[in-house]
């Protein structure tokens, strides 16, 4: 459930092989959520204009539109290897 409470985590034991953690169109964005914590420095969260997935958009394609971030999401994830 989105936005519901959380029933589990990454084990610690994974917490140093994650380098990047990518997200497009994250859904708790539209109820004022975000990753914190031990990852929020490495997350990447893109939420389009319009999209109404993460944000308070109308237009579904927006949703639909990520591929072109894809150059931006590389980027960021080759920063942090």
């Amino acid at each position: 459930m989105v936005g519901g409470p959380i029933t589990e985590t990454i084990p610690a034991t994974i917490e140093p092989k994650v380098k990047a953690v990518l997200l497009f169109g994250n859904p708790i964005r539209a109820i004022g959520r975000s990753v914190t914590g031990t990852y929020q420095a490495r997350t990447l969260d893109l939420c389009a204009s319009g999209d109404p997935v993460c944000g308070a958009g109308t237009n579904i394609l927006a949703h639909l539109s990520y591929g072109a971030d894809a150059g931006q999401a590389a980027t960021f994830a080759a920063a942090r290897f």
